[in-house]
Order: structure tokens, then C-alpha cells, then sequence
């Protein structure tokens, strides 16, 4: 429930990291008069807490310019500034100052900042800041989404398979009785196909397939199994009404279809298998014929 919550929160959910209290550094911004340097009570790569008098009124949701300053004598890598500009966010206010958020146009916005913290505290108190503190949290939620991922993955490869199973024997029941009903409907055509030659047709369409493939012909009330059993009666296609001038000739293909990941199991997120799906595909076409 608290992944969820997360989740709901929305793009502008606060991202805890590592905070650094007392870190000595000092920052700066306009307040319409001559910059006061403010003490910084704690920091992190995503925010930290200024002091400001409560003189000063900031509005959560306001956007500051701060200036982030090494404390006075302190000696950083040659290659570290003494100061840093970053843009921040107001989140919270209190009594004592103001919570805020910073705000990052560009990755080397970010990576700035973070060059500076880690040349800042490392000389401060010997709490240096590290990449670590981001990768951690990245690290947590990347494992919490790899299972849903992963669950979305099989559910669609499933899918895909049954589909393509639906329209693989769709076409190839088409292509059966269209080619059963060739025989007599041109002159000096071939003749009409026996129900072996329509089965040889439709394993060769459905040859994709795994085992499992029934053909069944039924011509002028006259069921034949070819392979497998009919699923239809005699019945249920009855003789065309223009007998014998012409015929009724169906063709059934049936196909039992098995997903290719069945299960899949998760007991600590409540998955304990995936959604199921039809294991029956059967498609039916029916055509006349000139006897």
C-alpha cells in the first residue's frame, strides 16, 4: 500500500535522500535588500532547511535563487568551487525557516550541486556526500518495478501468442473452404479437392503452430474428420436449399492453445499467477458449391 501511495503522489513527490545536518554552509538569495548570509541547518542532493528570520515570508510553492557557500577558511580539492548557484522550490515553512526543494534544469545542474556537497562536507564534519545516496533509492525502486515489468512481459508475450493463434487459424479456414469450392466453379478448372487435399492446406497455413490443430470438412450434410474430432454436427449444416444444383461445404479448424508462461509467482506483491486465457480457438466457414 505504501508502493501505491508513492506511486500516487505524482511527479512532484519529494524523493528522500541522505540529509546532512549542520553541514556550515552559509546561502544567500534576494529579499530586495543587500544579501545576508543564512545558515543552513541540513542538506541533501534533493533539498535542505534555511534559516531565515521569521520576518521573511515564503510561500510554499515559491522558486528562490540560492547561492551555496563553503564555510570561511575552509580548504576544498583544487578543482571545487567555493560556491555553487542552484534553484530551489519552497516546500514547507516553519518557525525557524523554510524547507526547500531543489530544482534542476539540466543533469549537469544536478551534478554540479552534488560535486559541490561532496567537497563541502568531506572537509565539514567527514560525512562526505556520495553518488550513493541517489543510487540507493534508484537501486530500491528499480527492484520494486522489475517484477510488474517483468509480469507485463509475459502477460503480452501470452497475448501475442494467442492472437497470433486466432488469426492463423482464421486464415486458414478461409483458405480451406475457399479452395474446396474451387473444383466446380470454373471450366477446365481442377477438381473439386477431396477433404484430405482441404486438410493438406490448412496444416500447411497452421504449420506455425504447435500440435493441437483439428480440420474438419463438411460437404452437402456430410461430415468428415480429417484430423481430430468435429466439433459441429451434421445438423448444423444442413443441405443447401438449391440441392443438387448445389452444396453447403464447411470447414471447422479447431486449435488448442497453451499459454507459453503459465505461472508466475510473487507472493510478495500478492501475484501468485498470471491472467488466463483461452484455450480453445475455433473458427468456422461456411461456402456454397456448384455440384
Amino acid at each position: 500500500m505504501g508502493f501505491l501511495k508513492w506511486l500516487q503522489a505524482g511527479p512532484d513527490r519529494v524523493k528522500r535522500a541522505r540529509r546532512h545536518r549542520q553541514p556550515g554552509l552559509s546561502s544567500y538569495y534576494w529579499d530586495g535588500g543587500a544579501p545576508v548570509a543564512r545558515d543552513v541547518k541540513d542538506i541533501s542532493v534533493s533539498g535542505a532547511f534555511l534559516c531565515t528570520p521569521n520576518s521573511e515570508e515564503f510561500y510554499p510553492g515559491t522558486i528562490v535563487s540560492v547561492v551555496l557557500q563553503r564555510p570561511s577558511g575552509q580548504q576544498g580539492p583544487a578543482d571545487a568551487s567555493d560556491s555553487v548557484y542552484v534553484s530551489c522550490k519552497v516546500a514547507r515553512r516553519a518557525v525557524d525557516g523554510v524547507g526547500v526543494r531543489f530544482v534542476f534544469g539540466k543533469a549537469a545542474e544536478r551534478k554540479s550541486l552534488e560535486k559541490f556537497l561532496r567537497s563541502v562536507l568531506k572537509g565539514a564534519n567527514g560525512n562526505a556526500i556520495s553518488g550513493k545516496d541517489t543510487e540507493g533509492q534508484a537501486l530500491v525502486e528499480f527492484a520494486l518495478m522489475v517484477p510488474f515489468l517483468f509480469l507485463l512481459v509475459l502477460i503480452t508475450v501470452n497475448f501475442g501468442g494467442f492472437l497470433y493463434g486466432w488469426i492463423t487459424v482464421a486464415n486458414a479456414a478461409r483458405a480451406g473452404a475457399q479452395y474446396a469450392i474451387l473444383g466446380g466453379a470454373s471450366v477446365g478448372g481442377p477438381l473439386t479437392p477431396s477433404s484430405a487435399d482441404v486438410q493438406t492446406l490448412i496444416t500447411t497455413d497452421t504449420s506455425s503452430l504447435p500440435a493441437g490443430v483439428s480440420v474438419c470438412v463438411n460437404t452437402n450434410a456430410t461430415a468428415s474428420a480429417v484430423t481430430g474430432t468435429c466439433s459441429f454436427t451434421i445438423a448444423s449444416v444442413p443441405a443447401d436449399p438449391e440441392a443438387p444444383q448445389y452444396g453447403l461445404v464447411a470447414v471447422d479448424v479447431n486449435y488448442q492453445f497453451t499459454s507459453f508462461f503459465p505461472h508466475f509467482q510473487f507472493p510478495a506483491l500478492g501475484i501468485t499467477d498470471l491472467p488466463s486465457l483461452p484455450t480453445h480457438i475455433h473458427r468456422r466457414v461456411v461456402m456454397r458449391v456448384l455440384n
